[in-house]
């Protein structure tokens, strides 16, 4: 599933960065984001198929020590990948927004908006990077001698995180369409423009399903075998993010496509 996912994330990113640099020739800093958002997200499965090596999926009593060790190294550097890879799919969209109007008030709650991901991601990331004292010892199994937050602290903290994640994917979809709608003239182009931003639901769908796996799974008992359900959809939800920030900057080309198989008959455009 990793690989499949690594790979159709990569397509998006090409595609984009083709139309972008010579269809549009209107590379941005959404597009670097988005570029460094596909770095993290390779990275996080690349950590999700070493868990899977090392025990991800079967019964903690089962693993031998030496690889329950290198499964908790691997799961608390996915843990500090996850915050940044799903804020900066969120921030590639953001950064994507005054492209469609520069209206005072949209911008304004989309800097907003920034602010609040880019603040939540900081401070989920280091209550998860420095929750041991010392700062190694988050990368060493829950043992009861260790200084470490205890693990409903941790289940508090992601299921904020994951409860503002929600939030935020449903403005990023709202954010656009309330624009569009109010400042575009209604038309068959303003409903479709519409229809490209309405696919952000399926972010929101993964978000909900991940978010209820973190609170009805006791993360602190058997958490390799429990590792099996959660990874799937902590990146399907990075990917399918990804995918849905990517997608309206990939207009250009698939009006190109339907154009020349007939489906459409003038080639224009909205900004992109």
């Amino acid at each position: 599933l990793n690989i499949a996912l690594i790979v159709i994330s990569g397509c998006f990113l090409a595609i984009r960065l083709y139309v972008r640099g010579f269809m549009t020739k209107s590379l941005g800093v959404d597009d670097l984001v988005a570029s460094l958002a596909f770095c993290v997200i390779t990275t996080q499965s690349g950590f999700n198929i070493h868990l899977k090596d090392c025990g991800a999926g079967a019964h903690m009593e089962l693993i031998p020590p030496p690889l329950l060790l290198k499964f908790f190294e691997g799961l608390q550097n996915l843990n500090l990948l996850y915050f940044w890879g799903v804020g900066l799919d969120r921030l590639a969209v953001l950064a994507f927004l005054p492209r469609l109007h520069k209206d005072k008030i949209f911008l304004l709650l989309v800097y907003l908006v920034s602010g609040m991901v880019v603040i939540s991601t900081i401070i989920c990331f280091f209550i998860r990077l420095f929750h041991c004292s010392p700062v190694k010892d988050g990368w060493l199994p829950p043992l009861p001698d260790l200084n470490c937050l205890p693990q409903s602290s941790m289940d508090m903290m992601m299921n904020g995180h994951g409860i503002l994640g929600i939030i935020f994917d449903i403005m990023l979809m709202a954010l656009p369409i309330w624009v569009i709608y109010k400042k575009m003239l209604w038309s068959r182009k303003t409903f479709q423009v519409i229809a490209v931003f309405s696919v952000g639901i399926f972010v929101v769908i993964t978000g909900i399903i991940r978010l209820y796996y973190i609170r009805t799974m006791d993360w602190g008992t058997d958490s390799t075998f429990k590792m099996a359900t959660i990874g799937v959809w902590t990146d399907l939800e990075s990917h399918v993010g990804f995918w849905c920030g990517c997608f309206p900057s990939l207009q250009p080309i698939i009006r190109t496509v339907a154009f020349k198989l007939g489906l459409r008959s003038a080639l224009n455009s909205y900004p992109t």
